[in-house]
């Protein structure tokens, strides 16, 4: 049998607050949109796993709340 390989990435998303960070991580990992979505407290967790080629990803992606703490 054939040993699939796995690859790990984080992705943190930064931005202004309202900018659409919520909506977009939601969008990629539940497929739902809700353009007037709840505000992120301080940061939320999401995954989501692709396979391609017998290669499967999987991304840690952090939305941030879009507070000046979590800007360099």
């Amino acid at each position: 049998k054939k040993q699939m390989s796995k690859k790990d990435f984080r992705v943190v998303l930064l931005g202004n607050s309202n900018a659409g960070k919520s909506s977009i991580a939601i969008r990629l990992t539940k497929r739902s949109f809700t353009p007037h979505g709840n505000t992120t407290i301080g940061a939320a967790f999401l995954t989501h796993s692709v396979l391609i080629n017998d290669k499967h990803f999987e991304f840690q992606i952090w939305d941030t709340a879009g507070q000046e703490q979590y800007h360099r």
